[in-house]
């Protein structure tokens, strides 16, 4: 399987969270790797800069797991 980044994204509410425990269940750890875009905590004066911030941080650890042969998998709210 090609390593690839996928972005699951969408208005609050949709049904992302519920989305992310269900691909966690469902999909092999030693390949996929799944995280939801706030898990590192959104401070209270979170704007523009700070969704940047993580946005990057998450590229880059989509582009850690690629070298090491894992599909990332990103779950959240992302301002692109």
């Amino acid at each position: 399987m090609m390593s690839q980044i996928f972005l699951i994204t969408g208005v609050n509410g949709i049904g992302k969270s519920t989305l992310m425990s269900q691909l966690k269940n469902k999909l092999e750890g030693d390949i996929f790797n799944i995280h939801d875009f706030d898990e590192r905590g959104v401070p209270d004066n979170a704007n523009q800069e700070w969704r940047l911030s993580e946005t990057l941080h998450w590229i880059k650890v989509g582009k850690e797991n690629i070298n090491n042969a894992k599909a990332t998998v990103i779950c959240g709210f992302m301002n692109f």
